[in-house]
C-alpha cells in the first residue's frame, strides 16, 4: 500500500520551501525505487528544526532506510546537506575544530 505524499508529509509545519521541495524529491526517489516513507515531520522547537531546514523520516523496514540515506548522502551537495542521521549514526559534512 503506497502513501499518498500529502499524508506523509502532513506534519512538515513552516519548513522553509527548499525543505519542502527536498522532501517531496526524496518521498518520490524512493517510491520510484521501490521504498515506501511512512511519516515525515520537519518544524520543530530544537537544532535545526526550530530553522525549518531539517528533516525526519520514519520507514517501515531497514532496506528503505538504507536507501534514503544513501539517496541523500548521494545528493548531499545539490541537497545542501549538513548530516544525516540514520540507526543512531550520524554521517556529517560539518567538521568540527
Amino acid at each position: 500500500m503506497t502513501t499518498a505524499y500529502s499524508t506523509v508529509s502532513a506534519k512538515l509545519g513552516k519548513v522553509t520551501p527548499a525543505t519542502k521541495s527536498i522532501s517531496r524529491e526524496i518521498f518520490d526517489a524512493a517510491a520510484k525505487a521501490g521504498h515506501e516513507i511512512w511519516y515525515m515531520w520537519g518544524m520543530g522547537s530544537s537544532s535545526e528544526h526550530a530553522t525549518g531546514r531539517a528533516l525526519d523520516l520514519m520507514v517501515h523496514n531497514e532496506a528503505a532506510g538504507d536507501w534514503i540515506r544513501n539517496y541523500i548522502w548521494k545528493h548531499r551537495k545539490r541537497l545542501r546537506l549538513q548530516h544525516v542521521i540514520w540507526e543512531q549514526h550520524i554521517t556529517s559534512t560539518v567538521t568540527q575544530p
